[in-house]
């Protein structure tokens, strides 16, 4: 060792600086992380509410369901939808009936009816009926279908009742029936017919086969061969307001 001279220690060796690169860019990467940044996004599948297409559903104030509660409980929910119904003298029979029917399964009713009414004089009682009602029944055909109405005549004069009616109501439109045998009895099945083959043009038509009823029952009937016997009055009332009930709760939005 040389007197007076001093050695200095080995300085430290520098670590390369692609490794100081390196390790700030894991630091960077680790921070974003930790912020929840730069986090790749993923695709969420959203459930479908694919709804099918049904007849337009009453607008009523209240709720339908209480139409099908209100016939389970007796009629524990009255006024739930409000109907209007139109007929001839058919429905001048179950006029007394129908509205404590109707009551009794939860629903009120106004009823215009009157003796030999036809379509057209109904089309002018639909039109002033119909505002404001959630669904209306037509009971109307039975004194249009004569031998000469053919089936042009009869679908011109169901499709100018439903338009009086309203794309947008639902309407519950009781067939007819006469005595098979008779001419008058073959122009009521042609009118049925031609009634049934408007529903898919109209999906807020419904039909209410009266005719199928009076088929298993026809002593129900009148000697006349178009009205009927007092119990065929009350059936019929009663067997309308089921009707109307089960229609409704159909249209129950889900």
């Amino acid at each position: 060792m040389i007197s007076g001279m001093s050695v200095a220690a080995p300085a430290p060796r520098c670590r390369p600086a692609r490794t100081s690169v390196l390790l700030v860019a894991v630091a960077f990467v680790v921070l974003l992380t930790s912020c929840g940044l730069g986090a790749r996004p993923t695709l969420q599948a959203e459930a479908s509410s694919s709804v099918p297409r049904t007849a337009p559903r009453p607008r009523s104030k209240g709720t339908v369901a209480g139409v099908a509660a209100g016939a389970a409980a007796g009629g524990t929910t009255p006024g739930a939808i409000n109907v209007g119904v139109v007929g001839d003298s058919l429905t001048v029979g179950v006029q007394d009936n129908l509205p404590r029917d109707a009551r009794d399964r939860g629903f009120t009713v106004e009823i215009d009816a009157k003796k030999g009414r036809e379509i057209p004089e109904g089309i002018k009682v639909l039109q002033k009926l119909a505002p404001g009602k959630d669904l209306v029944v037509i009971a109307l055909g039975t004194n249009d279908a004569r031998v000469t109405l053919d089936a042009k005549g009869t679908s011109d004069l169901i499709e100018q009742a439903l338009a009086a009616a309203g794309d947008t109501m639902a309407v519950l439109w009781v067939n007819i029936y006469r005595d098979p045998k008779t001419d008058v009895g073959k122009a009521a099945i042609r009118f049925n017919e031609v009634l049934d083959s408007l529903r898919a043009a109209h999906p807020n038509l419904t039909l209410a086969d009266w005719a199928a009823v009076m088929k298993t029952k026809p002593k129900l009937m009148a000697g006349d061969g178009i009205h009927l016997t007092d119990e065929g009055y009350k059936l019929r009332s009663a067997w309308l307001a089921d009707q109307i009930v089960e229609l409704a709760t159909r249209l129950q939005p889900t």
